[in-house]
């Protein structure tokens, strides 16, 4: 089984982790490394186990675009994001594409777009992946998933579990199987929510607890005209809706 890595998003945790510490830029830089080097560790150990395999093959994704086509699409993509420390972020990034064989970067497009072009490329199966991500995007490509978004571990009711120290005890969300028709339902759910991260406005007045009601017990056809009849309720919609698809669909 193959491991298809959304290495921006792990660069990116280990840059929030030390940025704002009193620390020299080569004393975070070395925190930094390190903070890379457990996380796979314990997510990788953690989905093999899970998934009783070992992995087999190792691909690495970076968003590394100078041409994003979507900014071609509309002038304020990502307008929103915060700039980070450029020369700990690159050095970060290029720490991980020194010691991994597989990477995977383009001028044009995100890490996001890449992945279900290699899965195309080798012809990979489902079952025969793992893809280990946080952001919701990628939750749009069929197959297992590991999400390492670290959240409070809670009992059977609902009650957060903490330690002798009386700290919250935190563990990854975890390994998932997508469906397709549940990869298509969590495109649908991008086109009606939009996201504010990355400066995509959805359909108006739909949020996370009403997409899921429109959602709900729908076919793949079903969802879909849910989506459209959201957008034609605007003025100018349709056309909105057209830019929409073309900003948040992977070609997955």
């Amino acid at each position: 089984m193959r491991a298809l890595i959304d290495a921006d998003s792990i660069v990116h945790k280990a840059w929030y982790v030390v940025e704002n510490q009193p620390l020299t830029d080569s004393e975070k830089i070395a925190e930094g490394l390190e903070v890379i080097a457990s996380m796979e560790m314990s997510m990788f150990n953690e989905a093999e186990g899970e998934l009783g395999v070992s992995f087999n093959g190792f691909e690495y994704f970076f968003t590394t675009c100078t041409k994003n086509f979507r900014n071609d699409l509309v002038n304020d993509y990502k307008a929103t994001r915060k700039e980070k420390n450029p020369l700990l972020y690159v050095l970060l990034r290029e720490y991980m594409e020194s010691v991994q064989g597989n990477i995977h970067y383009s001028d044009t497009k995100e890490a996001d777009d890449l992945i279900p072009e290699i899965i195309k490329l080798y012809r990979l199966k489902p079952t025969e992946y793992c893809i280990f991500r946080i952001d919701k995007d990628i939750a749009q490509i069929e197959g297992f998933h590991f999400n390492y978004q670290k959240v409070a571990l809670k009992n059977e009711n609902k009650e957060v579990i903490v330690d002798e120290y009386n700290q919250k005890i935190m563990r990854y969300k975890g390994l998932e199987y997508i469906s397709k028709k549940e990869a298509f339902k969590n495109f649908c759910k991008l086109i009606l929510i939009g996201d504010s991260s990355d400066n995509i406005k959805g359909a108006k007045g739909v949020g996370e607890k009403g997409s899921e009601k429109l959602l709900k017990d729908k076919s793949m056809f079903g969802m879909w005209r849910k989506v459209v009849e959201s957008y034609l309720k605007e003025e100018a919609g349709k056309e909105r809706l057209k830019i929409n698809i073309q900003l948040m669909r992977l070609n997955a």
